[in-house]
């Protein structure tokens, strides 16, 4: 496919569109808590869809490398860095309401609600795995840990998105709710199943 080169300035501009369009879901929640239209239970409204938009950028972020693969367009690439951290604010705002809205930060109730609902844990491990990302995702962070270790240690995305489905599945499962997560684990197959075949046919052509 022929590759479509985007000056300098043009990714500037699509950076902010897309930072624009990120804080949309934040946006959508302020104003309907304004306007008081979040329905009875306005908690579980905003931990709902702060935890499906981070899950929608986690996959929109590993979707990037197949994209760019597939169209030639190596600006995509440009993008991952902040989907990523857009994932792990709004992942981190799900975090926050629940430990917030569902334990007043009683620590001495999450601990053994993390170890008695598998899909809290599961949650626990993915926010986990995308701290870590975050706190290494700046240039300065590349430079001291070195190239290698640093992707080494980002190629923990291929778990956490796994993990980050299994949350969702063991969450809807008690209501018997598994469109969603087929959903999710369907895209996820198909981009991981890509990074795979790219790697086998680069290492073929090598």
């Amino acid at each position: 496919m022929r590759s479509l080169n985007l000056s300098a300035a043009a990714v500037s501009r699509w950076k902010i569109a897309v930072f624009l369009l990120a804080l949309l879901p934040l946006i959508r929640i302020v104003v309907w808590a304004v306007l008081d239209k979040m329905g009875a239970n306005p908690l579980e409204w905003m931990t709902r869809n702060t935890g499906s938009w981070a899950i929608y950028i986690l996959l929109l972020t590993l979707a990037i490398t197949p994209l760019r693969r597939i169209s030639g367009w190596n600006w995509l690439q440009k993008f991952r860095r902040m989907l990523g951290l857009f994932a792990f604010f709004y992942a981190s705002l799900h975090l926050t309401m629940y430990i917030w809205f569902d334990h007043f930060f009683e620590w001495e109730t999450i601990w053994p609600d993390i170890i008695k609902r598998p899909f809290v844990l599961a949650g626990m491990v993915s926010w986990g795995m995308m701290l870590a990302l975050a706190i290494s995702s700046p240039q300065a962070v590349l430079r001291w840990m070195g190239g290698k270790r640093w992707q080494r240690l980002h190629q923990l995305m291929y778990v956490l998105v796994p993990v980050a489905v299994l949350h969702v599945y063991w969450m809807k499962a008690g209501k018997h709710d598994f469109f969603w997560p087929a959903v999710y684990g369907g895209i996820t197959v198909v981009l991981l199943g890509l990074r795979i075949w790219f790697a086998r046919r680069s290492a073929r052509a090598v």
